[in-house]
C-alpha cells in the first residue's frame, strides 16, 4: 500500500502507470491538519483517476478539540477527490487525555459521516489503541504488527516499521 505525500514529490504520468501493477491501491495525504494543504496531492490524485489507479484519501490529523476536529473534517472532504474510495483519518500524535481524544476522533467521525456515505478508515499506532479508540468501531482490519514493505523507495511509507492498526468506522 503506497502512501503518497508531497515528500514522494508530484507523480509522473509514467509512475502512476507503474503503480497500477505495483498495488492494488494508494493512499494520498491531502492535509496535515486543516491549516497545511499537501502540495501535490490535486495533481497526483488527477493521475490516479485517468490512469484507473485507485485510492484513498488520508488526513493527517492535527486537532487538539472537538472544535477543531470537526474543522479539520470539513476543510478535509472540501479538498479530498471525490473519486476517492474512502477517507481516511491518520491519528498518530496528540497531547490530549484519552478523553478529549475520544470525543475529537468522535466528533472528526461525525463530521466526515455528515458529508459521505464513503468508507472511513481510522489509522492509528498501537501504541494509541487503547487510551483512544472510538467508542464505536467495526473489526481491526490488519494485525498490530503490520509493517510497510515499500515496493520502491520513492514510494517508501512515512509510517516506517511502526506498528499500526487500521480500524473500519460504521
Amino acid at each position: 500500500m503506497p502512501d503518497i505525500s508531497e515528500w514522494q514529490g508530484q507523480l509522473t504520468s509514467t509512475e502512476v502507470q507503474s503503480l497500477k501493477s505495483q498495488a492494488d491501491f494508494v493512499i494520498n495525504r491531502v492535509q496535515y491538519g486543516s491549516s497545511y494543504e499537501d502540495l501535490y496531492h490535486t495533481s497526483n490524485e488527477s493521475l490516479y483517476v485517468k490512469y484507473g489507479v485507485p485510492f484513498g484519501s488520508y488526513d493527517y490529523a492535527t486537532f487538539t478539540s472537538t472544535a477543531t476536529a470537526k474543522a479539520e473534517a470539513d476543510k478535509f472532504y472540501q479538498r479530498a477527490n471525490k473519486n476517492t474510495k474512502f477517507y481516511v483519518l491518520d491519528f498518530e500524535t496528540t497531547s490530549m487525555s484519552s478523553t478529549a481524544a475520544n470525543a475529537a476522533v468522535k466528533a472528526w467521525y461525525t463530521e466526515m459521516r455528515s458529508l459521505t456515505s464513503k468508507k472511513l478508515i481510522f489509522f492509528i499506532r498501537t501504541s494509541h489503541l487503547q487510551p483512544h479508540t472510538p467508542t464505536r468501531h467495526g473489526k481491526v482490519l490488519m494485525p498490530s504488527g503490520l509493517q510497510i514493505t515499500p515496493r520502491s523507495r520513492r514510494f517508501r511509507s512515512h509510517c516506517g516499521n511502526i506498528p499500526v492498526a487500521i480500524i473500519y468506522l460504521r
